[in-house]
């Protein structure tokens, strides 16, 4: 599979071990995902913004805390899908389901 960056990965899974420090283990329905997901992705908005209409000059024209906040926006959605897939493995119906 070489269509993707291995660099991409590797800073997508170093900021879910971040987070996982951070917050450590989240069980959480998948409603409070999509919440934590949601801001997450309210955050790359408001970067999109930001260089959208400043020049690249302005110092709220961040192409760099675009790019952060997109990996954060990965690390969530995995973290996401692993609890998702946890909850499905176990013996209990998973919340929300």
């Amino acid at each position: 599979m070489a269509f993707y960056h291995a660099d991409v990965i590797k800073d997508v899974l170093t900021e879910r071990v971040r987070q996982h420090n951070k917050f450590g283990y989240q069980n959480r329905p998948p409603f409070e995902w999509f919440l934590i997901l949601s801001e997450e992705v309210g955050e790359v908005a408001k970067e999109c913004v930001e260089m959208q209409f400043n020049d690249a000059s302005h110092p709220h024209s961040n192409p760099a805390a675009y790019r952060k906040e997109l990996v954060e926006v990965a690390a969530v959605a995995l973290a996401a899908l692993q609890n998702f897939d946890m909850r499905a493995s176990s013996h209990a119906k998973p919340i929300g389901l």
